[in-house]
C-alpha cells in the first residue's frame, strides 16, 4: 500500500510540476505577445477582417488659357474573357456579337491564341447587365482619356496609353500631377469573405490629381493650324511648324506641327518639331548677328557700309554668292533688307569665332529654353576650338550650327521686347483642390541694347516693304520680319542639298508696337522654295486673323 501511495504522490507531483511549467510558459508567451508582438498580431488580425478595394479617381483635365477643355477623362467598360471558365461557347459567341458588337472571327482568333485571359474590347461605351453575362465573360470599369477636338494641338497635349499614363506632350511631362488620386474602400468581412458591416471606410491614400491650364489660346491655335494646313497642301512640304508667342510674357499662344496625330485613336507622328527639330536657320539669323556686331561696337551705326564684292566672294576654297542683285557697297541695314550673304560673311569674319560664339550663346542657341515639354533639343553649337577656318564667315548667314524653331522665336521676341529675353512657357497655371498656382513669368537676360533692337526692327520693316518678303505685307498694318531659305545638310554625304531647303519667315506683329512673334517653317517644299514666297503669305494670313481676333486697329494706309 505504501508503494502505491508513493507512486500516486509522485505522479501527482509530476503532473503539478508539468502544469506549473505549462502555465508558466503560457504566461510568458502571452506576456511576450502583449509586450513585443501585440502590434504585429493586431495588424494581422485587421488584415483578416478588413478587405481593401482600390479605386482611382479620374485623371486631371487640361484646359487652354481661357478655360476651354482640351483633354478630360471618363469611365468606360472593358470586357474580358477567361477561356477555362467558359461553359457554353455558343452562348459566349452570341453574347460577344449581339451585345458587344465584336465579330465572331475576331473573338475566335483571340480565343485560339489565349488559354487563360484576354481582352475582348476595351474602353467601350456599351453597358451590359451582369445577369446577362455568360460564364467566362467579365467586365471592369476603366478610365479613358478623351481629346474632344481630335488632332487639335496634339503635340502640345500629347496622349496617354491604355494604362492611362502619359506618353508624350503635357500628358507625359506632368503625368504625376494629372494622375488621379487613389481611393481605398475598406469593408469588414467574416471568415468566408462576406461583409458583416454596412460601414465602409473611405481613405484617400494619395491625392495628387490636378487640372492644368495651358498658355495656348484655342482660337489662336485654330488660326495657326488652319493656315499651316493650307501651306502644307500648297507647298507639299514634308513637314511644317508654326509658333506664336506673346512677346511681353513669353507665353506660347500657339504651337502647331504637321504631320500631327489624333490622341483618341493613333500614336504616330509624335515628334514635336517645334522643339525637337534641329535645322540651320539660314538668313533669319542675319538680324541677330548684325545686332551682335553693333552691340559689340564693331560698327558705330546700322548705316555703316560693307564692301560686298559685286556679288561673288572667294573665301579659302569656297565661293560665297548673293542670290539676285550684285552689290558693291551696302549699309548693314541694306545687307539685311536684301539678305546679302557676302555682306554678312564680312561682318561675321570681323567679329571672329569667339565673339560670334558668345553672342550665339546669349541668344539662347546651344542650350535648352526651359519650355515645359518633353524631348526638347539644345541645338548644335560647337565651341570655337572646333570651328573650321571658314566658320566665322558662314555662321553669320545661318550655316554651320543648328537651332530649334522655338529658340529662334524666343530670340526675336527679345528683340521686340527691347532686348529683354523672357523664359518661354506652355503652362499658365495648375488647379489643386480648387486652389490656383500660377506659373511665374521670368526674365532670362538682356541680349542686345534697346536702341540696337529698334534699329533692327526698322530694318525688318524694310525687308517686307522693299526686300525679300513683299508677300508678308498685311494691308493697313506695319509688318516687320525676315526670310530664311537654307539648304538642308545631308549628314551622310556631308554636303548641302541642291534640291531640299528649309523655308522660313519670322515676323513681329504689329510692327509699330509688337505684341506677337510669329514663325512659319516649311521643310522641303516642292516647287517654289523661297522663305518669302512659301512662308510669307502664311504669316500675313495669321497676322490678319490675329488683328481681327484682338481687334487691333489699322495704323497704316
Amino acid at each position: 500500500m505504501k508503494n502505491i501511495y508513493l507512486e500516486m504522490r509522485w505522479k501527482i507531483n509530476f503532473l503539478g510540476v508539468v502544469a506549473i511549467a505549462f502555465l508558466s510558459i503560457l504566461f510568458f508567451r502571452v506576456l511576450y505577445i502583449q509586450l513585443f508582438k501585440g502590434l504585429d498580431y493586431k495588424k494581422f488580425l485587421k488584415k483578416q477582417i478588413i478587405k481593401t478595394e482600390e479605386m482611382r479617381s479620374l485623371r486631371g483635365s487640361i484646359y487652354d488659357r481661357n478655360g476651354e477643355i482640351l483633354a478630360f477623362s471618363l469611365f468606360r467598360f472593358s470586357y474580358f474573357c477567361f477561356p477555362k471558365k467558359i461553359k457554353n461557347i455558343n452562348e459566349v459567341r452570341d453574347f460577344v456579337t449581339r451585345k458587344l458588337k465584336v465579330s465572331t472571327a475576331d473573338f475566335d482568333a483571340k480565343l485560339k491564341k489565349n488559354s487563360n485571359f484576354f481582352w475582348i474590347i476595351r474602353h467601350d461605351d456599351t453597358e451590359v447587365k451582369k445577369q446577362d453575362f455568360p460564364k467566362g465573360i467579365g467586365v471592369i470599369s476603366e478610365e479613358k482619356r478623351v481629346y474632344p477636338s481630335g488632332n487639335f494641338a496634339s503635340h502640345v497635349l500629347g496622349f496617354t496609353g491604355v494604362d492611362n499614363r502619359g506618353l508624350s506632350g503635357v500628358e507625359y511631362e506632368f503625368d504625376l500631377r494629372l494622375s488621379g488620386a487613389t481611393l481605398k474602400i475598406k469593408n469588414k468581412i467574416d471568415a468566408r469573405g462576406r461583409n458583416f458591416s454596412s460601414d465602409k471606410i473611405f481613405q484617400i491614400e494619395e491625392n495628387k490629381s490636378q487640372n492644368i491650364y495651358l498658355t495656348i489660346d484655342k482660337n489662336i491655335q485654330i488660326i495657326a493650324e488652319k493656315h499651316l494646313e493650307g501651306m502644307m497642301r500648297k507647298s507639299r512640304s514634308e513637314k511644317a511648324t508654326v509658333i506664336i508667342q506673346d512677346i511681353k510674357t513669353g507665353d506660347i499662344l500657339a504651337m502647331a506641327n504637321r504631320p500631327d496625330f489624333n490622341g483618341n485613336i493613333e500614336a504616330k507622328n509624335l515628334k514635336n518639331s517645334a522643339i525637337t527639330d534641329i535645322y540651320e536657320p539660314g538668313s533669319t539669323v542675319k538680324i541677330l548677328i548684325a545686332g551682335a556686331a553693333l552691340d559689340a561696337e564693331l560698327y558705330s551705326d546700322i548705316k555703316d557700309e560693307v564692301y560686298c564684292e559685286k556679288g561673288k566672294f572667294k573665301v579659302y576654297d569656297h565661293i560665297i554668292e548673293d542670290h539676285d542683285k550684285k552689290f558693291e557697297n551696302l549699309s548693314i541695314q541694306d545687307i539685311l533688307i536684301y539678305s546679302s550673304n557676302i555682306g554678312m560673311s564680312k561682318i561675321g569674319n570681323k567679329m571672329g569665332k569667339n565673339l560670334l560664339y558668345k553672342y550665339l550663346q546669349r541668344f539662347g542657341f546651344g542650350n535648352y529654353t526651359g519650355i515645359e515639354l518633353p524631348g526638347e533639343a539644345k541645338g548644335l553649337l560647337k565651341k570655337p576650338l572646333y570651328w573650321y577656318d571658314i566658320s566665322s564667315y558662314i555662321v553669320a548667314f545661318g550655316q554651320g550650327f543648328g537651332i530649334t524653331p522655338l529658340q529662334l522665336v524666343i530670340a526675336f521676341s527679345a528683340i521686340a521686347n527691347n532686348g529683354l529675353m523672357m523664359e518661354p512657357h506652355i503652362i499658365s497655371k495648375f488647379e489643386i483642390d480648387n486652389k490656383i498656382k500660377r506659373v511665374d513669368k521670368r526674365k532670362v537676360r538682356q541680349i542686345l541694347k534697346p536702341a540696337i533692337c529698334q534699329d533692327l526692327i526698322e530694318a525688318m520693316k524694310l525687308v517686307v516693304i522693299k526686300g525679300t518678303a513683299p508677300d508678308a505685307q498685311l494691308y493697313g498694318y506695319e509688318t516687320a520680319g525676315k526670310t530664311g531659305t537654307a539648304q538642308k545638310f545631308d549628314a551622310k554625304t556631308k554636303t548641302y542639298s541642291k534640291t531640299k531647303y528649309i523655308a522660313s519667315f519670322i515676323g513681329l506683329f504689329p510692327a509699330d508696337v509688337p505684341r506677337f512673334t510669329i514663325l512659319v517653317v516649311a521643310d522641303s517644299p516642292q516647287g517654289v522654295y523661297w522663305g518669302g514666297n512659301v512662308c510669307g503669305p502664311v504669316y500675313r494670313n495669321i497676322a490678319r486673323d490675329l488683328a481681327y481676333y484682338f481687334r487691333i486697329p489699322q495704323n497704316k494706309l
